[in-house]
């Protein structure tokens, strides 16, 4: 179907690949490809996955199930502390 410009960012696919479009520099298609993916992470197949991107560059890196993007959202605001932990070896 054909929308006019006014009416595709109006309309429930016009607003969702606008939205696809600005955030991640995909088209629909890709979106879709890319979400069909296993996890990155732990390859699950099974959840639903969504894209993970950069935060600071906007740079899609790929394709993680919930679970993992929430985990490695949590590693990097922690990662600095982690490392130091890790580094101190076992009591």
């Amino acid at each position: 179907a054909y929308w006019c410009p006014a009416c595709a960012k109006t309309s429930r696919a016009g607003v969702k690949r606008e939205r696809v479009r600005r955030l991640y520099s995909l088209t629909l298609d890709e979106y879709a490809a890319l979400r069909a993916q296993p996890c990155g992470i732990c390859g699950s197949t099974d959840r639903l996955r969504v894209v993970d991107h950069d935060h600071a560059t906007g740079a899609v890196r790929g394709a993680l199930c919930r679970a993992c993007n929430g985990n490695l959202g949590w590693y990097e605001t922690k990662q600095t502390a982690i490392q130091a932990w890790l580094a101190k070896g076992k009591v």
